[in-house]
């Protein structure tokens, strides 16, 4: 029974540590010269007060900020390329020991380089205190300090211990029995203790003060103490070679002789309460580096567990929480830091679901069902009818919501049956979703028209069953015994697809594809990616014994605890690209599946974060140069707000923000950055105030305007005043315009009636006397009679032709309509004679006023077009068209007779004879001919041109 626990017990922790390697090796990052490092031998490793890391190398000093290196060498000032240690004055100059080259200081503002020719050229490690340099070198110590005048200084401080009494004596000079010792800042102090346990040792550990050196610690004065650091307030931890003694400010509370062949250890660095980073060195000089868990007192050899072959020059704890290792030949490599311990079940298929029964766990994927025992090793993997959607366990049968599935399939304790989910409730007991909402518990079934939404899950809030849809959460109404739309939550967020939905006490969570909804108290909160959420399509929610509730989503996992999210994804650990279910065990272990298998936290202590991004900020008056300098495998978040508005997210963790736009005011700028297993940090405030130029200040702008409105004004007068007096004039002009068009319509009238008074009544009496004469056929000879009619007919065509000029004379020929009326009356009395019909068509909406002199041209030209249709087309009917459009007056004149070809219109002169007339007044003239058709006279005319 006993060998079959401890083989158990032997399987779990092989088990834990295979998982636990595979899962170190991807939080693994490896740098190289072939990534920009400048040398693949590394020395010195360091974060200054920005948090980017320098690496002293063999070929120059190197800046890391988490994306590329930016390199140093003596072609920027250094006086060696052989970089050992580094160090940071407060402020923030960069002070560098050298291999040949002594000590340099680097103002990494101006990237100026000050160095002493005359320290030693040989320099190992650095510490600094109080501005003050010190270095251990072979049996003294020297001490180096940078003066005003920007020149390195520098004494050599000798040390000695009288062997019984235990004293400190300093001295100048360097006897047989001088040693060096190490030194170390810690909370302010500057300690001192033994470079290692050979070469008559320092004893003790022991504090400086103005050059004085005392012991501290007095239960360590017998000790060799060769590294030391601080675990916690008043938890300490000091080695003796190959031993780590535990203590506090009053004694010794435990010791641990770690097995790592007689290694002594020369570093220990303290990564949080439960472990250290040791560094150790064996008497050849090769360096390795550990891992030591101080409640399991278990070591891990860190040069082993990662492959690395080199001899390790240097370790670092960076601020957050990842490790550096430097390497005599491998580069540099970057363990980052995760927060809980994680392992992972893989499959290469999407698990969709997970439930626990009898420490077993069931992992369903679309139509497998894969068996896991205690130990998460594979039982058994079982293949389904149906495509699977859900699991649940029901009296303490695994339940398998599948589709396409006809008959249930009975599997031992696995029963697959046609669902689409299963959801246990408090008060309502069992439901299972299929073509309808049936209720186990009562026996009762309701409708469920799934074309109008789908059930994703079900929920208790208040003593009400709620069901997260497609289309918003909807309700059971036990009063009317139905499931029913839930418009009065719905109202207030929307009818957000609700994926998933969880209540601790009177609070409502809700997973959304639109964020994380947190409604209590009659209000609402949603958080999203700006808040920290890895993505704001949700999937699953679920509530761990501690109350945080984890998230997953379409990008990994969330748990918001605190209203604060701390998050996982592939790159920190997760199986899979996306989370579709996440549950905690019995064990207060959370298991989110996904498209890759299952990754298991363990959640029993409380969650530990890791530590945010530095943010390095600058400006140049408006301008403000930030970058968050992170060595997560995450991009940060990073964040700004001015005054009190709403954070507002930056796509770039570096970059520059420019507020030269914004109006005049004072504002205070914060920015705030975060890892997305980090909480917030914060940047102070910066406060900038925007001050216009004199000449874009109000006062400015309003007394330019008003002088500009000034001379508007002014200029508008001006105007008004000349216009008038133009207009003044051009009345005067209308004004006598008017008299004279009035004098010369009185004139024209005048000479009208003097024409037909006097010309065309003589005309006429010819006319009438020369008809008398010819009807007396005895009394005229023949000869006179032929003279006679010559004298009718011409008196006749001259008093037709009067009354046409005597009609043009006339005030109311300018008017359009006269003219068409005297065409008109022209065309049915002339064609009446000739049994021709005539026809008059216009499209005239007002009447039109024609220049002077339109009104003669346009009768003599239609009448001649009447007169030549019936002289040679002989047609049947002959009609007139008018139309008058935006000034254009058309006169159209169109028979239905023999017509005639278009060459024979060179020999028509009546043709010629109107064709001029028309251009007389600026008009157009077209004649169209068709045989057997008629022809067409086409007149076109602008009445506003100049005539």
């Amino acid at each position: 029974m006993y060998f079959r626990f401890v083989l158990k017990k032997a399987v779990s922790i092989l088990l834990y540590l295979i998982i636990n390697f595979a899962f170190s090796q991807q939080n693994l990052i490896h740098y190289t010269s072939a990534d920009g490092l400048p040398h693949d031998i590394t020395y010195g490793i360091y974060q200054d007060k920005k948090g980017y890391i320098w690496i002293g190398t063999d070929d120059g000093l190197a800046k890391f900020d988490g994306k590329e290196f930016k390199n140093y060498t003596t072609n920027d000032g250094l006086s060696s390329n052989y970089i050992i240690d580094i160090n940071e004055l407060s402020t923030s100059e960069l002070v560098l020991a050298t291999w040949r080259g002594g000590i340099n200081i680097l103002d990494t503002e101006t990237n100026r380089v000050f160095n002493n020719s005359n320290s030693p050229h040989k320099i190992g490690n650095l510490q600094v205190f109080n501005d003050t340099i010190y270095n251990t070198h072979n049996k003294h110590n020297n001490i180096y300090w940078f003066s005003e005048d920007a020149t390195i200084n520098f004494r050599t401080e000798v040390i000695t211990q009288k062997e019984k009494s235990g004293e400190i004596h300093t001295t100048s000079r360097v006897d047989k029995k001088a040693t060096a010792l190490k030194y170390q800042v810690i909370d302010d102090t500057l300690y001192a203790h033994a470079t290692s346990t050979i070469a008559l040792p320092i004893k003790g550990l022991l504090v400086k003060k103005k050059d004085m050196f005392s012991h501290r610690f007095l239960f360590l004065k017998d000790k060799i103490i060769t590294s030391f650091t601080k675990i916690d307030i008043s938890f300490y931890v000091a080695a003796q070679n190959d031993t780590l003694l535990f203590f506090n400010n009053n004694k010794i509370l435990f010791t641990d002789k770690i097995n790592i062949d007689g290694l002594s250890i020369n570093k220990i660095i303290s990564r949080n309460q439960e472990e250290l980073i040791l560094q150790a060195i064996d008497p050849n000089g090769f360096k390795y580096a550990f891992k030591y868990h101080i409640k399991r007192k278990s070591i891990t050899d860190l040069r082993d567990y990662h492959g690395i072959e080199s001899t390790i020059s240097d370790v670092l704890i960076d601020r957050e929480n990842n490790l550096w290792i430097s390497t005599f030949g491998e580069g540099i490599y970057c363990i980052s830091s995760y927060n809980n311990e994680l392992s992972t079940f893989e499959t290469n298929t999407n698990i969709i679901d997970i439930v626990f029964l009898k420490n077993k766990t069931y992992l369903a994927s679309n139509y497998k069902l894969f068996v896991l025992d205690s130990l998460y090793k594979l039982e058994k993997e079982l293949k389904l009818k149906g495509f699977v959607k859900d699991l649940f366990v029901l009296n303490d049968t695994i339940q398998v919501g599948s589709l396409d599935l006809r008959n249930d399939n009975i599997i031992n304790e696995i029963k697959e049956t046609f669902a689409y989910n299963f959801f246990q409730t408090k008060t309502y007991g069992t439901i299972i979703i299929n073509d309808s909402i049936r209720f186990v518990n009562k026996k009762k079934s309701y409708p469920y028209p799934r074309l109008d939404y789908n059930i994703f899950n079900a929920f208790e809030h208040k003593e009400q069953l709620y069901f997260g849809t497609n289309k918003g959460l909807f309700w059971f109404n036990p009063i009317l015994d139905k499931v029913e739309e839930a418009s009065s939550l719905n109202s207030r967020f929307g009818k957000q697809v609700i994926n998933s939905g969880k209540t601790v006490g009177d609070t409502l969570y809700l997973g959304t594809n639109e964020g994380l909804f947190k409604i209590y108290d009659e209000k609402f909160v949603r958080f999203t990616e700006k808040d920290g959420l890895l993505n704001n399509r949700i999937n699953s929610l679920t509530i761990d014994h501690k109350g945080n509730i984890w998230i997953g989503t379409q990008k990994g996992l969330s748990v918001l605890e605190k209203d604060n999210f701390i998050s996982y994804n592939q790159k920190n650990g997760l199986t899979s690209t996306y989370i579709s279910k996440v549950v905690e065990d019995s064990n207060y272990s959370i298991w989110a599946t996904g498209n890759k298998g299952v990754s298991i936290i363990d959640n029993k202590q409380s969650l530990v974060t890791s530590k945010p991004p530095e943010i390095e900020v600058s400006r140049s008056e408006l301008l403000f140069y930030y970058s968050a300098i992170t060595y997560n495998p995450n991009e940060p978040i990073v964040q700004y707000k001015i005054n009190t508005s709403d954070w507002i997210k930056i796509n770039k963790n570096e970059g520059i923000l420019n507020f030269n736009d914004y109006k005049s005011g004072s504002y205070s700028l914060t920015i705030r950055s975060k890892n997305i297993d980090s909480v917030w940090k914060e940047t102070g405030s910066y406060n900038f105030v925007i001050k216009l130029p004199w000449y874009k200040t109000w006062w400015i702008i309003s007394l330019i305007s008003f002088v500009c409105c000034l001379v508007i004004i002014t200029f508008i007068l001006h105007r008004l005043k000349k216009s008038r007096q133009k207009n003044k004039r051009l009345q005067n002009v209308i004004e006598r315009r008017d008299q004279l068009e009035k004098e010369l319509i009185s004139v024209r009238n005048n000479i009208a009636q003097d024409f037909h008074d006097d010309l065309g009544n003589k005309l006429a009496r010819i006319s009438i006397l020369s008809n008398l004469l010819n009807e007396d056929k005895n009394s005229i000879k023949k000869e006179d009679k032929e003279l006679l009619q010559q004298i009718i007919s011409d008196s006749n065509y001259l008093f037709k032709g009067t009354k046409d000029f005597i009609f043009s004379l006339q005030s109311q020929s300018d008017y359009l309509e006269e003219v068409i009326t005297y065409l008109s009356d022209f065309g049915e009395e002339y064609l009446s004679q000739f049994d021709i019909i005539f026809e008059v068509e216009k499209s005239i909406s007002n009447d039109i006023k024609l220049p002077y002199y339109w009104s003669k041209q346009l009768i003599y030209i239609f009448k001649e077009a009447i007169t030549n249709a019936v002289k040679h087309s002989c047609c049947k009917k002959i009609c007139m068209h008018f139309k008058y459009t935006e000034d254009v007056l058309t006169i159209i004149c169109k028979d239905d007779g023999i017509g005639f070809k278009t060459e024979e219109q060179k020999r028509i002169n009546g043709l010629e004879n109107i064709k001029r007339r028309a251009a007389k007044i600026n008009g157009q003239l077209f004649i169209k001919s068709v045989i057997t058709k008629g022809t067409e006279v086409y007149f076109s005319g602008k009445t506003t041109s100049n005539v």
